[in-house]
């Protein structure tokens, strides 16, 4: 079963702490993960077929601050 994170406030914060957090828990839903953000007013959509923590992509959007008042997240186990 797939596991989701969902973020929403009145103003925007750095989530990169919590979504590290969330996708740590990738060793035990090793089969893709994605990423949904409202940022400047504008979405951004991102996932990959393969887990979260051998992701290089991730890795980099979430080493910097991922500021956002609206994010949802997920990693998958098939």
């Amino acid at each position: 079963m797939c596991e989701l994170f969902g973020f929403t406030a009145d103003k925007e914060y750095d989530i990169s702490r919590l979504l590290k957090a969330f996708y740590s828990r990738s060793i035990y839903h090793p089969h893709g993960w994605g990423l949904a953000v409202y940022r400047n007013g504008l979405p951004f959509i991102a996932k990959e077929p393969v887990p979260a923590h051998e992701s290089g992509f991730l890795e980099l959007f979430t080493g910097n601050p991922v500021t956002t008042s609206l994010a949802i997240a997920h990693i998958r186990y098939a």
